[in-house]
């Protein structure tokens, strides 16, 4: 089952309300918010675009592992630590890692 607490804050951090978020992964908003609330799970192809559009693993969503990055990805330690950051919301670590102190 998805992680519900996960997702929402995954959609938030995107920032991305329910009803646009459902649009995207082109699924009502009624079944999104059951998601949500951890009344309903997902069928694999959905669990895949939710993955998809929010940049994550499956195994993330549903509480298999704590890294959000797909192990198949190919980003640097750096750029995998700039995604981190970004979606924790600390700004000025991204911005850190983007311009380094020369």
């Amino acid at each position: 089952m998805i992680d519900s607490q996960r997702l929402r804050q995954l959609r938030e951090a995107h920032g991305y309300t329910r009803e646009q978020f459902a649009k995207k992964i082109d699924l009502g908003i009624a079944q999104l918010t059951r998601y949500e609330r951890g009344e309903s799970d997902a069928t694999t192809e959905v669990l895949a675009r939710i993955a998809t559009v929010l940049s994550v693993s499956s195994d993330y969503l549903i509480g298999l592992t704590d890294d959000p990055i797909p192990k198949d990805s190919e980003l640097h330690t750096d750029e995998r630590a700039l995604i981190a950051a970004r979606r924790r919301g600390d700004f000025r670590e991204a911005i850190k890692l983007l311009v380094p102190d020369d």
